[in-house]
């Protein structure tokens, strides 16, 4: 049943998308023009080679490969937190009608949400293109811990999950004055790299932005969903290097790979040389996230407690971690993963790296 409710939500979508050629969306507003978009898919200018139902299969399988279509139980189901609204694809499309606090027992008794499925299902297509996601794609804007991004168009709807989910000048507060008792660390930040805006920055440290990629018209979208040679936006989310002309071409003619000047290669570097600066200062021996917090992994293989961590190998630990784990090294915001790396290495060993 649930794998017809997908597909059926898929044609819908693919004929929304390719048979709506009257100027107007399903809900009664005038349809985007020129490169902006409704729902994350242009409307091809000449009808697509494939059929809808040929486009349907084509994008469930490439979502299906994605590693979209698995939900995290441990977390989403999880009574009274937030985590489903980015861990199930019903709860984020609900995210903006309910309080996840009181309200949100997948399976369990709902008498005020009769709405609920039977179990928590991975982020599907109606994830992206009702509720909430739709919501965030039309409106192009979107809160996140950090900072409120009004430009961010389609790609909205991805910031909301991969933004780092935390409040990063709270966190160093926090941290400073004593009040710690665990290491926050970022929860899927690219956002929070490419807007040059969620790191973890000293007050008194200048921070440098490449504003390129966080100012494309669509964000993410404009280079994760690159349209295809049969008039639709891929689904596979990766970075593919059969599209890098699209997706990175028309800035940077002549692209071979992502590794564009050997910028990957520096950040790499620059990583494992802050990696060995928090280890000198602070004995540890390794780096990790578990269980919702960075761990400091002592000697003996225990964790490191906030007492024996100062806040600059806290920083440089957060920042290690930000801009390894943000899944481009770096290339979503160029200067500004430099000025994590420096400014963090430089606040812990008062050298310039």
């Amino acid at each position: 049943m649930r794998k017809f409710i997908l597909i059926a939500s898929m044609l819908v979508i693919v004929l929304s998308i390719v048979g709506c050629g009257n100027g107007a969306t399903d809900n009664g507003t005038e349809a985007p023009t020129g490169n902006e978009t409704a729902n994350g898919n242009e409307a091809p200018d000449e009808p697509a080679g494939l059929s809808p139902l040929e486009m349907t299969n084509v994008i469930t399988t490439e979502w299906s490969n994605s590693g979209k279509q698995f939900a995290m139980a441990g977390v989403a189901d999880r009574p009274a937190t937030d985590c489903a609204s980015c861990h199930d694809g019903f709860g984020f499309s609900v995210k903006n009608e309910i309080d996840f606090g009181t309200q949100w027992n997948p399976g369990g008794a709902n008498d005020d949400m009769d709405m609920f499925p039977e179990h928590i299902v991975g982020i599907d297509c109606q994830a992206c293109h009702t509720g909430a996601g739709a919501e965030y794609m039309a409106s192009g804007t979107v809160d996140l811990p950090y900072a409120t991004i009004d430009n961010a168009g389609a790609g909205a709807s991805c910031m909301f999950c991969h933004s780092g989910r935390r409040n990063t000048p709270a966190v160093f507060e926090e941290y400073a004055a004593g009040d710690a008792t665990r290491f926050s660390y970022p929860h899927y930040g690219p956002a929070a790299v490419m807007t040059g805006l969620g790191g973890m920055e000293y007050p008194d440290m200048e921070y440098k932005s490449t504003g390129a990629h966080a100012n494309l018209q669509d964000s993410c979208v404009s280079c994760h969903m690159p349209e295809t040679e049969d008039g639709y936006k891929d689904h596979s989310f990766t970075m593919d290097l059969a599209y890098i002309d699209q997706a990175c071409g028309t800035c940077h003619v002549g692209i071979e790979d992502y590794n564009l000047n050997g910028f990957v290669d520096e950040i790499q570097a620059m990583l494992d040389t802050l990696k060995e600066a928090i280890f000198a200062e602070t004995g540890a021996v390794d780096l990790y996230s578990s269980r919702g917090q960075l761990v400091f992994e002592g000697p003996d293989g225990e964790p490191l407690s906030t007492d024996e961590v100062s806040l600059e190998a806290f920083v440089a630990g957060y920042s290690y971690y930000e801009v390894k784990y943000e899944g481009s090294y770096g290339i979503h915001n160029p200067a500004y993963a430099r000025s994590l790396l420096q400014n963090s290495y430089k606040a812990l060993t008062g050298e310039d790296m």
